[in-house]
């Protein structure tokens, strides 16, 4: 990004120019990377007061309800890589989530965070006992992807007074898993 826009390295931490908020490694999609010092001040406050809401797809293991809420508060694991949702003295953390399709042993599912812990929708996936397909942290790799399947879809915000949304499509990889899991499901129904 520094590249093709310049000013973005004095916006924000020295060591993180224009960040307001990230993606863990290996998740797909939408990011918000403000390019002036009063664009990353307001979209601080909107993430601090949950005004950017975020909608995530997922390839789950198993079948979840059709839909529900996870609120399990989340805190650094004794694994130096892990969070957890075991120490009921962590930081609250809520997630809404619907399924739009089951397959055999597997779903395909909206989640919508309501905070933004670290790791928060891998966590509260495998609390429920339906990790994120291909995550290797909180549940296991995957032969259907390379990594956890897991794409920041939409994005939605009030800036200025105007309203945004924006929509990420699917990646390859994502996009190839989800279809392998429709055919194989189709096939055996």
């Amino acid at each position: 990004l520094l590249k093709h826009y310049e000013e973005i390295r004095k916006v924000g931490q020295e060591d993180r120019p224009g960040i307001v908020h990230r993606l863990d490694k290996e998740t797909s999609g939408l990011l918000i990377i403000p390019r002036t010092t009063r664009a990353h001040g307001i979209f601080g406050d909107l993430f601090k007061d949950r005004g950017v809401h975020k909608t995530y797809l997922a390839l789950v293991q198993g079948h979840p309800g059709k839909e529900g809420t996870i609120d399990l508060p989340i805190s650094r694991d004794t694994v130096p890589i892990k969070m957890t949702h075991k120490n009921p003295h962590g930081k609250p953390a809520i997630t809404h989530y619907t399924v739009l399709e089951y397959f055999d042993n597997a779903a395909l599912v909206e989640l919508k965070p309501v905070t933004g812990r670290t790791h928060q929708l891998r966590v509260h996936c495998a609390a429920i006992g339906h990790p994120i397909i291909g995550d290797p942290v909180y549940g296991t790799p995957s032969k259907l992807i390379q990594r956890q399947a897991l794409h920041a879809h939409k994005i939605a915000f009030t800036f200025d007074g105007k309203e945004y949304s924006f929509t990420s499509e699917l990646p390859a990889d994502f996009k190839k898993a989800y279809e392998m899991l429709a055919a194989f499901h189709k096939k055996n129904s």
